[in-house]
């Protein structure tokens, strides 16, 4: 059995089994993960395969939360190899101060890495507040809406390619994120919207928009499809392709022990 088989049969027993780890959702842990694939074809083909996941945990008074996620792809044309078309990651962490339920700050710290963008290490941190337009009771199907308002620091180390050696970049950024939600019985809708301009320029800024829908299948598993596009101004003066990068997704997600709203940005 691969490795991509391995993992996707672990989180399906997961999902069917439901995985009672009740002493561990009483201490207020939680387990979402993500394991999808894209496929592409026609002159060109290309397979990636995308994780990603939240392991958090809510003391009451805020929670805390740690990320990653990580995509890899490869692609082949004809009259040549296979190729890497796409290899990503990250990792992060927030904690969310949650004594007001209508506004939310927060402070977070993450790193990523993008072979497709050209960059070999992105570093950030911030403090924001997340707005809350409507308060519902989180047992509700229930329409979900909020801001967040942010400032951090970037630091930008580019991928050394033939010809752009490139230097490392730091920036002052503002972030701004809307995110809308939807919950039915068994279906999830979500869209998400994500800027980020340099304080010093607007020409550099990271925009990001990514829309889902899930079916959920029992209690801890659901199917979802996702649509997730990634902008960033200065791609291709690091060498890249492309500034714009598009992606549709086919996943499982399994959470543990059971929902609960996504914090920090």
């Amino acid at each position: 059995m691969s490795g991509t088989s391995a993992i996707l049969a672990f989180i399906l027993t997961l999902g069917v089994t439901g995985f009672p780890i009740t002493a561990w959702a009483q201490d207020g842990w939680r387990l979402e993960s993500d394991l999808g694939v894209s496929l592409y074809f026609g002159a060109s083909k290309q397979n990636i395969v995308h994780t990603e996941g939240d392991l958090d945990r809510d003391a009451g008074t805020w929670i805390t939360t740690f990320n990653y996620g990580f995509d890899y792809g490869e692609a082949t044309e004809p009259g040549r190899d296979s190729f890497v078309s796409k290899r990503s990651w990250n990792l992060g962490g927030a904690v969310d101060l949650r004594e007001l339920r209508r506004v939310s700050p927060f402070f977070f710290a993450d790193g990523t890495g993008s072979f497709e963008k050209q960059i070999d290490l992105r570093l950030r941190s911030g403090i924001g507040a997340r707005y809350r337009f409507f308060e519902n009771d989180a047992t509700d199907d229930s329409f979900r809406l909020d801001l967040s308002l942010a400032g951090l620091i970037d630091r930008t180390d580019p991928r050394a390619v033939p010809g752009n050696a490139g230097e490392s970049t730091t920036a002052a950024r503002l972030s701004a994120r809307l995110r809308a939600g939807r919950d039915f019985s068994r279906v999830d809708l979500d869209l998400t919207v994500f800027y980020q301009p340099s304080v010093e320029t607007f020409d550099d800024y990271l925009f990001d928009v990514s829309a889902s829908v899930g079916l959920e299948l029992n209690d801890n598993l659901a199917l979802e499809i996702s649509i997730v596009d990634e902008f960033d101004s200065f791609a291709v003066m690091r060498g890249a392709a492309a500034n714009n990068d598009g992606l549709l997704i086919v996943s499982l997600r399994v959470t543990l022990p059971g929902e609960r709203d996504q914090v920090g940005l």
